[in-house]
């Protein structure tokens, strides 16, 4: 890590408290992004990949809450601002494209009504924050102010719609979400959390349930933004092809944990933890005449196993995997790995 991080994630602790027990879902998570950068985050379901970004946005409801840890966003840690000021900073400079565009819109809001929503909301403050008190009270009653403020987010809201590629975009800012294909809604959900130019951009599964023609056309467009504005872009996936695409480093995730981190290039030459390489067995190829399942599930994360959490599913387990949890240490330039195989004495 150098000092150019926008986002360092310290020993992150996000749990849930239920009447089954305490749910460890991010257990000391640390991790870094680059200004510009694109950073992919892989693991099965349950890993905790969600819940850390949900941490960072600090949207995490009860049961769950951050116990421990520190997340500096351009050195100032996020934990300790009140909701208002994370109000002010979602959208603005983190946003955050969620799993299902479908129910991320509302469905009784026209698609303009709801980019404009947020532009207002964040535009509003940019324009009175400097004003004397006075000025702030008069312009938000003044009715000129106000429809030359509805008239900049109209003309913002049809730039993104724009750039993120809706076809007819002036006339499809009256429409309702159902009357977009799930490709399209996609791109709205896109042009809402792009409309600040936020610093960093966290896209949770952003082409899941798409088919793959429009899979791809997304991952370009997220290609093509993340160039124009340049932003960093967090995308949280199942898919290694995705993250070989798009992104410029990996982390691999692990019930709660980050088990390997590197270039995403070392990475696919040359996995080391065995979780990574068994995630890559996984993976249908046309060169592969079978594809290996990963033994096991991921253990409970109410009773995790002693030890090193992978070690009931790891092919290489040791008696030492079994009793002493391993740390993340640096394996190669670059390149980070959470496993008794390389951190030996």
């Amino acid at each position: 890590m150098d000092g150019d991080s926008i986002l360092v994630i310290e020993d992150l602790k996000t749990y849930f408290f239920t009447d089954r027990g305490v749910v460890k879902a991010v257990d000391g998570l640390s991790l870094h992004i680059e200004r510009g950068e694109s950073l992919g985050i892989v693991g099965e379901s349950g890993s905790g990949k969600s819940v850390t970004f949900l941490s960072v946005l600090k949207l995490i409801q009860h049961p769950g809450r951050i116990v421990g840890g520190r997340i500096l966003f351009q050195g100032e840690d996020l934990i300790q601002k009140s909701e208002s000021e994370m109000m002010n900073l979602r959208g603005t400079k983190i946003s955050m494209i969620f799993q299902d565009p479908l129910t991320a819109l509302n469905p009784v809001l026209r698609i303009g009504d709801q980019i404009s929503e947020t532009v207002l909301f964040h535009q509003k403050r940019d324009l009175l924050k400097n004003a004397p008190l006075s000025r702030r009270v008069s312009a938000s009653m003044d009715p000129l102010w106000r429809k030359t403020l509805k008239k900049r987010a109209s003309d913002r809201t049809l730039e993104m719609l724009e750039l993120v590629k809706i076809p007819s975009a002036a006339q499809r800012l009256h429409d309702y979400p159902h009357q977009f294909s799930g490709g399209m809604r996609q791109r709205v959900v896109i042009a809402i959390a792009l409309s600040c130019e936020p610093s960093v951009l966290i896209a949770d599964e952003p082409t899941t349930a798409l088919d793959v023609t429009i899979q791809a056309q997304i991952l370009e467009l997220l290609t093509d933004i993340r160039q124009k504005l340049k932003m960093s872009l967090i995308l949280i996936t199942h898919n290694f092809g995705i993250v070989k695409e798009l992104c410029d480093r990996i982390a691999v995730m692990y019930a709660g944990k980050i088990v390997e981190s590197s270039k995403v290039k070392d990475l696919f030459d040359n996995p080391k933890h065995p979780y990574t390489r068994a995630l890559m067995e996984c993976i249908p190829e046309a060169s592969k005449k079978k594809v290996h399942p990963i033994p096991g599930f991921v253990s409970s994360l109410i009773d995790l196993p002693t030890g090193c959490s992978f070690h009931p599913r790891c092919q290489h387990v040791m008696e030492r995997c079994k009793i002493e949890g391993p740390s993340l240490r640096k394996a190669d330039e670059g390149s980070y790995v959470r496993c008794h195989l390389f951190n030996e004495s």
